[in-house]
């Protein structure tokens, strides 16, 4: 799952920095920063995340909540990895 994090001030979050990545290499969030959950999950708990709808889902439903003043896209891959696809 990719986050696509936009703000509106171009101030983010102390407890997001770690996780944003610094390049965009697909443009997937059009100058927005991205948080790849993969990377977020490995570096805070030395495991991939569970790759299932239900959790990413989940993840959504937090993210949104709380940081709703910002503009979030959520981004799967395909089995391709090069297959990205609006969640």
């Amino acid at each position: 799952m990719i986050v696509c994090f936009r703000s509106n001030n171009n101030f983010y979050p102390n407890e997001l920095k770690p996780f944003l990545l610094r390049r965009d290499t697909r443009l997937i969030c059009e100058g927005g920063k991205l948080i790849s959950a993969f990377n977020w999950s490995m570096k805070e708990l030395n495991v991939p995340c569970y790759p299932e709808e239900r959790v990413f889902l989940k993840i959504k439903q937090e993210l949104k909540e709380k940081y709703s003043n910002d503009s979030l896209s959520f981004y799967i891959t395909g089995k391709d990895i090069n297959t990205v696809i609006p969640f």
